[in-house]
């Protein structure tokens, strides 16, 4: 049993800034195994390859927040 009352996010997108290590992992997998559609995004090329391949139905991109160019990217793909 999730933390969300069952289907609440079964199908939507959602945006983890930082969600490809750390808290920010944890959060991915927690809104994954809610059945959300979850793009991760990091700054280091690295780790986003490793979320990547670690976990496959993870949406990730390499974003650095305070870049409004990096934002503007991911907003369009």
């Amino acid at each position: 049993m999730g933390i969300w009352p069952n289907g609440c996010f079964e199908g939507r997108h959602v945006l983890v800034t930082g969600g490809t290590s750390g808290i920010g992992a944890g959060i991915s997998a927690a809104f994954l195994a809610e059945g959300a559609i979850v793009t991760a995004t990091g700054v280091s090329p690295d780790e986003v390859n490793a979320a990547a391949a670690r976990t496959p139905s993870l949406r990730t991109h390499v974003l650095d927040v305070r870049n409004a160019a990096e934002i503007g990217s991911l907003i369009g793909s």
